[in-house]
């Protein structure tokens, strides 16, 4: 009973169906979106197809499936309702649902009418986007007066045929606006406006569009455009561990940019992308180019790093879903899901590396991340159903592009002999002159220790001059500190670690741990002093060590000296800390007899970078000082407890005398194991650099590419050298831990003494093997690379894609870019779905057009710079983008301005309202290229956009507020409205700022004084900067009421209410009012809609 009440409830819960549904309305579209994949024109499996209702009737190689008003006897049914996995249709992608299943039923049930006339599906791969575009005859319209180019015809002809009237001329200061800010991203100056309005020439617009193309701010606005669509990203991931894109990869960026402001083709820009390791005479310059590659890394998955690259190489060049065939047959285009694997198989063997440029060596600061094939073998198989579990290793896939495209334009895999210079980064001038700078430097450096080592074995064995008698008191005048420790004072000392008390006029510290327990003054010491402190030792485990520490930040950065009653030595000790990491040079200790329970004083002098310590009167430590800086003197004890009796320190006096020559006792045998070591370094060094010299004759030879008798010689001489060195690097490494293992001994460290031990077994062999090496009768004449070596051939296979991609007969490539540009330009795209040309995209509104201009590209040498002036020089483009009265007809034909009959406005991107604030208020930083920049100074630095950081962890969040592009995928920008962004451009730092200088700019130009003259002038002059334009006499009585408005406001401070603390601005508010209202009409002019929109 309950089930029955349960399928009752279920029924009444599904949506109704009609008793009689009809075939092309409901029917046929479930069966289009489920069943024509496999059972259409493409493939018939079982021999049945199912995109006519007739066929669908006449049933597959095993009979009939479906039976008319016999739904239950229909095949069809069974197999949709199935649930088992086997036998269930479809079998991949989602089921029917219940809806769908029972309009199919009451279709059957109701005797399966259909039309008479329906006509099986087409063919997909006749499609319009899948023909090679062949250049169609340029139209003659009646209207030939509006008509500059065949762009114009071509428009005219739609707008004939569909009733429509083009809009009025823009304004030449609106027009010359438009185009800066379309060619440069930046609106043009006063002086440029003035210009181009008083040039008189016929062809001025021309000039114009020229000095703009030639502009290198033009790569840097259309290299943000391209960037979009080839998704650009910084690298990120987790703190320093990469995890998605690639370190240097701003270098793909600046080449992007220099490529542009080059006029570098289009089809040569996207074999660089794609393969510049496998093209001839391929530079680092030329190298940078492959980030597009490189972009695509991800650390944890390489499936889902190549399917990345698959995917967004097919949307970014050939307006292609590949992707949609990871798992299954495309569901529209005929690429089947082998198709996707086998243009996977041309990026299976590539991998990204990091090679050395710009002169240095150190990869993770100055590299070139770039695109190389690492293992050619590499097979490729087919995931069963997308699942990367499931390879189907039976049958390995070449690499190859989707099947249907191949019948017009083969595609041919040639592998690619590469230059020594692309696998052999050693090979490169660059590089080998930074390694010999490298090599040189360091003999240098080893030069000036075995200097220093000689001279310390010197002094150790010439008598030490008596120190200088101080001559007078350490302090005159009042001690900046003295405490008799009688009772706290907060106001003297800041207590952070340890347990402190005051006892019987004596501050005292009990606990006892193995890290510093310390109380520092409150105030900084001055840079010379003297501090004198009675101590007494009371307790500890094992170092009883009780210290002054100054130059202190806190406790883990400092300078410090410290008695230590070490039962095993104890002694007076200089310490460094530095991030809590403690050190003890060797020259800064003495030994002394302490002994726990018995007061000591230990008093300190500092001046400049020398310091004397006295214990008891008795000066017992002069040592030269690291770097100093300001700050605190500390009192403390490690492992130790203590009693402070007092502390007084001050100013040194200038007449006091400081020893400048170290005391410490200097341990002869430990300065001539250093020596030894110094020496033994020196000649490694020394080594190594003829070695690299050796090597590199040697490579220059080899790699020449003619035959040459020098050859073997030089190779011999090569590998006898780097043995040699190798010899002399073993040496030195054993004297070294020699001479370790003899300090470590006496400053009883005795961690760093088992270390040393331990070195020392693999240090011996290390010596023996290269005794051996360089002693051997018969010496082997190979030697290592300067560098790490790569494969030699390239598979060759993405040059092959990009010479597909790239060849006249390619039907998507220049369809694709023209489409991208003319979006860019006239604010829609021919082809709306930007990234789909296929089936299941939009077919272009203008489509004779988009393959006359496709045709053009590639005939020009696929010059965009030619694309950019044919479209800017059309009457098109120099529409007004306000339609005009009488086009009110036009305007309720076509409200979307489908057919282009008047110009659209666009919205700035967010990139061009940060840098058109900065650009008009005359606080742009010029300077191009470089490193990414860290989004968060984005509002109080002054670089272009687009060379801050941009990647989905750090974004700058002004830009992001403005529909900045995503780094996922970006080939059309989304445009949204929000108060947000109004709030945060009238609030912003940046903003504010920026509206103080232009006005105080424009005050110095035009004048100070509040009068109705310079009040005018200025805003004339304001309007003009901002906008381009001069004010209307509507905008004109508006902005002066305002600026008089304003002015008596802030006239009365005391009337106004104060914001709250809010954000830290650089420049401050003019101080006078009628100052800080023109200030606040320059902010009020930023935010304006016509600022923020190319009209």
């Amino acid at each position: 009973m309950a089930t029955r009440i349960l399928l009752l409830v279920l029924t009444a819960l599904q949506p109704a169906v009609a008793a009689e549904p009809d075939y092309d309305r409901e029917v046929k579209p479930i069966l289009r979106a489920h069943c024509f994949r496999c059972h259409g024109v493409r493939k018939q499996e079982a021999d049945l197809r199912l995109d006519t209702a007739a066929a669908a009737l006449k049933g597959s190689e095993n009979g009939s499936v479906i039976v008319p008003r016999q739904p239950d006897k229909s095949r069809l049914l069974h197999r949709v309702r199935s649930q088992d996995k086997e036998t269930r249709m479809p079998p991949e992608g989602a089921a029917l649902s219940a809806r769908e299943i029972a309009t199919i039923a009451a279709w059957i049930g109701s005797g399966a009418k259909h039309p008479d006339n329906e006509l099986p599906e087409s063919d997909p791969t006749d499609h319009w986007a899948f023909r090679p575009p062949v250049r169609p005859a340029v139209p003659r319209p009646t209207d030939s007066a509006w008509i500059r180019n065949p762009i114009d015809a071509f428009l005219a002809t739609q707008h004939r045929q569909q009733g429509l009237v083009h809009s009025h001329p823009a304004p030449p200061a609106v027009l010359l606006r438009r185009a800066a800010l379309d060619l440069v991203g930046l609106p043009p100056t006063p002086a440029e406006l003035t210009a181009f309005l008083n040039d008189q020439r016929p062809d001025r617009w021309d000039h114009a569009i020229n000095r703009l193309l030639q502009n290198p701010r033009h790569g840097e606005r259309w290299g943000r455009h391209w960037m979009d669509v080839w998704r650009y990203s910084d690298w990120y991931g987790y703190q320093k561990q990469l995890r998605n894109s690639s370190r240097h990869i701003w270098r793909w960026r600046d080449w992007i940019v220099e490529s542009l402001n080059a006029d570098r083709p289009y089809d040569e820009m996207i074999q660089q992308m794609l393969a510049a390791d496998e093209l001839p005479g391929a530079t680092p310059e030329i190298l940078r180019a492959t980030g597009f590659l490189a972009r695509n890394y991800y650390l944890f998955n390489r499936n889902t790093w190549l399917d990345a690259t698959i995917e967004h190489t097919g949307k970014a060049f050939l307006g292609l879903t590949i992707n949609c065939a990871r798992c299954h047959d495309h569901m529209f285009d005929p690429v089947a899901q082998k198709d996707y694997y086998q243009f996977r198989a041309i990026f299976e063997p590539h991998q990204i590396r990091t090679d050395p440029i710009d002169g240095a060596m150190d990869t993770e600061k100055h590299g070139l991340s770039l695109a190389y094939d690492a293992k050619l073998d590499t097979p490729t198989y087919l995931f069963e159903r997308g699942n990367d579990k499931r390879p189907d290793k039976n049958h390995p896939l070449a690499a190859s592009v989707p099947e249907f495209l191949k019948l017009q334009q083969p595609f041919q895999v040639t592998p690619v002999q590469l230059p020594a210079t692309t696998y052999y980064p050693g090979a490169r001038a660059s590089v080998r002159r930074a390694l010999l700078s490298q090599a040189e430097a360091t003999v240098a450096l080893r030069q000036k220790e075995l200097a220093t080592a000689n001279k310390a074995v010197r002094s150790s064995t010439t008598p030490t001059k008596t120190p200088p008698a101080p001559g007078a008191a350490p302090i005159v005048g009042p001690p900046f500190l003295a405490d008799d420790f009688s009772t706290p004072r907060p106001r003297l000392w800041k207590m952070t670690t340890g347990k402190w008390t005051w006892k019987r006029s004596r501050l005292i510290q009990s606990q006892v741990a193995d890290t510093r327990q310390m109380c520092s003054t409150t105030e900084p010491h001055p840079a010379d002093f003297s501090v004198t402190l009675k101590l007494k030792i009371i307790g500890g485990k094992t170092y009883h060590s009780v210290g002054i520490g100054f130059d202190g930040i806190d406790a883990d950065n400092l300078l410090g000296v410290y008695l230590s009653a070490f039962p095993g030595g104890a002694k007076i000790q200089f310490t460094r800390v530095v991030n809590g990491q403690a050190t003890y040079p060797p020259g800064g200790q003495r030994p002394l007899k302490l002994q726990r329970n018995r007061d000591y004083e230990l008093r300190l002098d500092v001046r400049g970078q020398w310091l004397n310590a006295w214990v008891d009167g008795k000066r017992q430590l002069v040592f030269r000082l690291p770097s100093r800086r300001r700050g605190t003197l500390s009192i403390w004890t490690y492992d130790a407890a203590a009693e402070f009796d007092s502390i007084r320190a001050g100013a040194l006096n200038a007449k006091f005398v400081l020893a400048q020559t170290a005391t410490a006792v200097v341990d002869l045998q430990q300065a001539q194991l250093n020596q030894n070591t110094s020496a033994k370094r020196n000649e490694a060094a020394r080594a190594a650099l003829t070695s690299l010299q050796a090597r590199i004759a040697a490579d220059e030879v080899r790699l020449s590419g003619s035959p040459s008798d020098q050859s073997p010689a030089l190779s011999l001489k090569a590998a006898r050298l780097h043995r040699l060195s190798v010899l002399r690097k073993a040496e030195a490494d054993l004297a070294a831990n020699v001479a370790e293992q003899r300090r470590a001994t006496g400053t009883k460290d005795n961690k760093a003494l088992a270390k040393a031990k331990t070195q020392r077994k693999q240090l011996d062999k290390q010596l023996q093997q290269a005794q051996q090496a360089i002693s051997g009768k018969k010496m082997d004449p190979s030697y290592p690379p300067l560098t790490k070596t790569y494969p030699a051939t390239s598979t060759g296979r993405r040059l092959a894609l990009a010479r597909w991609i790239t060849d006249r007969r390619n039907p998507l490539a220049a369809r694709v870019c023209v489409n991208h540009i003319w979006m860019r330009h006239f604010g829609s795209p021919l082809v709306t779905s930007v990234f789909d040309f296929g089936n299941n995209g939009r077919r272009p509104v203008f489509p004779s057009l988009l393959d006359w201009l496709a045709v053009e590209l590639i005939e020009s040498g696929w010059d965009m710079k030619h694309l950019h002036r044919l479209m800017m020089n059309s009457s098109a483009y120099r529409m007004s983008s306000s339609p005009s009265p009488p086009q009110s007809e036009t305007r309720g034909r076509d409200p979307d301005n489908r057919y282009l009959w008047r110009m659209n406005s666009k919205r700035l991107e967010s990139e061009l309202v940060r840098d058109g604030v900065l650009w008009v208020c005359g606080g742009l930083d010029t300077r191009m290229g470089g490193p990414e920049l860290d989004a968060g100074t984005g509002l109080s630095t002054s670089r272009r956009s687009i060379y801050y950081r941009h990647a989905p962890e750090k974004m700058m969040t002004f830009l992001d507020l403005f529909d900045a592009a995503s780094t996922h995928e970006c080939y059309r920008r989304d445009v949204t409205v929000v108060p947000q962004q109004a709030l945060a451009l009238i609030n912003s730092r940046m903003a504010i700022e920026q509206s103080r200088r232009l006005a105080r700019r424009l005050d110095q130009a035009i004048g100070l004084a509040n009068t109705p003259a310079n009040n005018l002038r200025y805003l004339e002059t304001v309007f003009v900067t901002i906008l381009g334009r001069d004010p209307s006499a509507t905008e004109r009585t508006v902005c002066l009421e305002f600026l008089a408005g304003q002015a008596r406001l802030l006239g009365q401070p005391k009337k106004l209410t104060p914001f709250g603390k809010g954000q830290t601005i650089s420049v401050p508010p003019a101080d006078q009012p009628h100052l800080r209202a023109r200030e606040n009409l320059v902010l009020v002019l930023l935010n304006h809609n016509e600022f923020l929109t190319i009209r």
